[in-house]
């Protein structure tokens, strides 16, 4: 459903101003974000519009490296949720991504639409892994990122890496700040009982600073290890030309502080010293759910007995599992003020959590799936509808508008919907679901407009608001260079 549209986009497209097509980026686009006339033209032609730069609200970044034909089509397997090998005498070019990789993808370097995945691939080696990146994102559409980054690695002292966040393009990776020792649950949200988390005051060490039994390092690691490691945030932002925006999985963050905690009051300290007050280097946070979240705040004494058994049997590594752990995160986050991203795999019973959440003051946004965006050819699934409903539901919760916005924007006000590539490994990727949604919204607003729904400057300006506004505005994210407000 989202490959049938009748344009076709090359690295310099032609006749760019043509009537209703959605470009991402195009003249006519504020620079705040907001869509915006284009000049009237010599003959006195009626101004067009189109999309600001998409605001890719979730994604995991690109790997480095040269791929051949087996470990692209691995990533491919991955991206449309597949297990095993193709069917015989198939690929997994035979698939919606696939397909529109073959489309959109080989003219951004110089190859003719639709050509063989061999050739394509061949392509790709002969330009290299890092070049081919640059001209796929560069002409991807996405003018800002969010990256999913627990702090890939460690400084020489082994810390664990706590710092580094929004990284404007094309430039270093800046670090710094410090985290006060504090309750994770300040007094406008719930609080457990017991209060194991002891008042304390930051120590140097390092570059990082101390709490019982595990130090957390505040120095930035911008490079990442060679081979199949995942771009940094500097490198992404110097590849796509754009900012990068990190956003904390808190999971996989937890796991990083247990690996370098030496006892469970060690552990919980340093969690409460990184989330209270809110890190000064993350847009969001970030959980994934795997199951029913309660109306309240674990208990304090649960707490401290799910975390002790977890590290007295864990081994470094996993992630946390246990629910009032996992609780315990979600809530301290809440508490954080920073937004938080729900990724539900399924549809779990969220509704007691969300109802108690409503006066916090901070904004919940639901994900659902795990994976790109890129590969729901027959429209938006049911998950992501049921996502738009709670939306629509809950004034301090937003939603992804998903593979096909057409259908989730019924579902929910418009404000309450943001574009989200869920790209990871593949370049490609982040390409193929930046231009499925922007020729989802132009024929969107192509039919809205011929059928009397609303005028054409209010269709594109809803259209924006999915595309960028929305995200700019709930992740507190800077306006665009050259523009002269705020975002």
């Amino acid at each position: 459903m989202l490959l049938d549209g009748p344009q076709r986009w090359r690295a310099d497209p032609p006749n760019p101003g043509r009537p209703g097509q959605a470009r991402p980026g195009a003249a006519g686009t504020d620079r705040t974000g907001e869509p915006g006339p284009r000049d009237r033209d010599q003959d006195g032609e009626e101004p067009e519009y189109a999309l600001p730069p998409l605001v890719d609200q979730y994604g995991t970044g690109v790997s480095h490296g040269e791929l051949g034909l087996g470990s692209f089509e691995s990533l491919l397997a991955e991206a449309v949720g597949s297990h095993g090998p193709a069917p015989p005498g198939t690929t997994f070019f035979d698939t919606w991504v696939g397909l529109a990789v073959r489309r959109w993808c080989p003219p951004l370097l110089g190859l003719a639409p639709h050509c063989t995945p061999a050739h394509y691939l061949a392509a790709r080696r002969e330009v290299g892994a890092y070049r081919a990146t640059r001209l796929l994102l560069r002409s991807s559409g996405v003018g800002a990122y969010l990256l999913a980054d627990a702090g890939g690695g460690t400084d020489e002292a082994g810390a664990v890496d706590l710092a580094g966040g929004s990284c404007p393009a094309g430039r270093p990776y800046s670090a710094g700040g410090s985290h006060a020792v504090g309750d994770p649950y300040p007094a406008r949200g719930p609080r457990p009982a017991g209060g194991p988390y002891p008042a304390g005051g930051p120590h140097p060490a390092a570059g990082g600073f101390a709490v019982a039994g595990c130090r957390v390092g505040l120095g930035a690691r911008a490079v990442p290890d060679a081979g199949d490691a995942p771009f940094s945030a500097a490198e992404l932002a110097s590849a796509a030309d754009a900012p990068v925006h990190r956003v904390l999985p808190l999971r996989r963050f937890a796991g990083r502080l247990a690996d370098a905690a030496t006892s469970t009051r060690g552990f919980l300290d340093a969690l409460a010293d990184s989330l209270a007050p809110a890190p000064q280097h993350v847009v969001a946070l970030a959980l994934t759910v795997d199951g029913p979240l309660p109306g309240a705040a674990p208990d304090g004494a649960a707490v401290w007995r799910a975390a002790d058994h977890w590290l007295r049997d864990r081994r470094p590594g996993p992630s946390p599992a246990a629910p009032a752990l996992v609780h315990h995160l979600l809530w301290s986050a809440v508490a954080s003020g920073l937004p938080v991203q729900l990724h539900c795999r399924e549809r779990v019973d969220v509704g007691a959590f969300l109802a108690a959440t409503r006066g916090y003051g901070t904004h919940l946004v639901l994900l659902p799936g795990p994976g790109p965006r890129a590969g729901a050819g027959a429209g938006a699934g049911q998950d992501h509808l049921w996502a738009a409903r709670l939306a629509a539901l809950f004034p301090h919760v937003y939603a992804d508008a998903g593979p096909a916005p057409q259908e989730t924007l019924r579902h929910a006000p418009f404000g309450k919907l943001m574009f989200a590539t869920g790209a990871w490994a593949l370049p490609e990727l982040y390409v193929v679901a930046a231009r499925q949604f922007t020729e989802a919204m132009g024929r969107l607003v192509r039919e809205w407009t011929a059928d009397g729904v609303c005028a054409e400057p209010d269709a594109w300006r809803i259209a924006a608001l999915v595309a960028a506004g929305t995200a700019r505005r709930v992740y507190r994210l800077p306006a665009p260079a050259g523009s002269s407000t705020t975002g």
